[in-house]
């Protein structure tokens, strides 16, 4: 893209970011190398400590930067960048993402087929391992059951999973409709993003994608994936430990969206039955430290438990700021 932006935008690029200066440059010069429709990038930082904004404006004279003095979380960046876009299409993308191949394909095919609403890619990790970035859409039982073995017993059921297992060969197919994307890549009609008022805010992280595909496709449009398009996504910023907010936020995230698609007797099911597996997962984590097996060991038994206990004795189920 030349450093004045086309005077029509076909494609706005939509990144949040929070401490992620060291993924930017990677992210935005891939960008450049495999975008090659009329674009648009809009970065929303989340109150970075980092120089992370700094760094953008030297460094990427082209790319309109939103710095938000507190942290509005996945949802409420990308719904802030969202405001200032002007392309036909959006895409949401991390900042811990690499584009490896042309994302035009993916532009192409929504425009040859309307339906689609949503339209998601092939995510791998920065080894090159499929990532799991397809779901089924979930129920209380399912989302307690996919922390558990049974998800590994019963690897094609929905019952027991969350997610289309890696070794699933939807992900090497060119077209295929699915229940829900992940926002780590996501691709949407501006049009329909807005009738359908973006991104659930009442999700700090996490779960905001599968509620966002769900609407979609309770309006009538179809989600669907491409592996037409390849990218890396460092999930957890490349860590091998996601952390303990991250999983207080999942837990947070899975009340909010129970609530709002079961009711409350289903949210009464997730507290007690998943409260339950996450003191087995403290328990077993804080073995595993004593025995030297796992460094992170006690603090992802904390982070279980924490979660156990916001479960058992109620708290915040709707956004966690950091």
């Amino acid at each position: 893209m030349s450093e004045d932006l086309p005077s029509e935008i076909l494609l706005s690029i939509l990144i949040v970011n929070f401490n992620g200066k060291d993924f930017l440059g990677p992210c935005l010069d891939s960008i450049r190398k495999h975008v090659t429709v009329p674009y648009e990038i809009i970065v929303v930082d989340n109150a970075s400590g980092d120089g992370s904004v700094d760094y953008l404006r030297q460094n990427y004279l082209t790319v309109r930067v939103v710095a938000s003095h507190v942290n509005l979380g996945f949802t409420g960046g990308n719904n802030l960048a969202a405001k200032e876009a002007r392309g036909r299409y959006l895409l949401l993308m991390n900042s811990d993402t690499i584009i490896c191949s042309k994302v035009d394909p993916l532009v192409d095919l929504m425009e040859s087929k309307t339906e689609i609403g949503v339209l998601g890619c092939c995510l791998i990790y920065g080894d090159g391992r499929q990532q799991e970035s397809v779901g089924y859409i979930p129920t209380a039982l399912s989302l307690v059951f996919s922390w558990t073995p049974l998800a590994r017993l019963f690897p094609q059921s929905a019952k027991f999973r969350s997610t289309v297992r890696a070794d699933s060969a939807l992900y090497g197919q060119t077209y295929s409709e699915v229940e829900w994307v992940s926002g780590a890549f996501l691709l949407t009609r501006t049009d329909l993003w807005r009738r359908m008022d973006g991104l659930d805010e009442h999700y700090f992280m996490y779960m905001e994608d599968t509620d966002y595909c769900r609407r979609v496709r309770d309006a009538g449009n179809k989600v669907a994936y491409s592996a037409a398009c390849k990218v890396i996504h460092f999930e957890g910023a490349g860590r091998s430990w996601i952390g303990e907010q991250a999983v207080l936020n999942s837990t947070n995230s899975y009340l909010v969206y129970v609530r709002k698609f079961h009711g409350i007797v289903a949210v009464l099911v997730l507290r007690m039955l998943l409260s339950q597996v996450f003191i087995a997962r403290s328990l077993a984590h804080f073995m595993t430290y004593i025995l030297g097996m796992d460094s992170n060991g006690y603090e992802k038994s904390n982070a279980y438990r924490r979660a156990a206990l916001r479960l058992l004795l109620g708290g915040p189920h709707e956004k966690n700021r950091h």
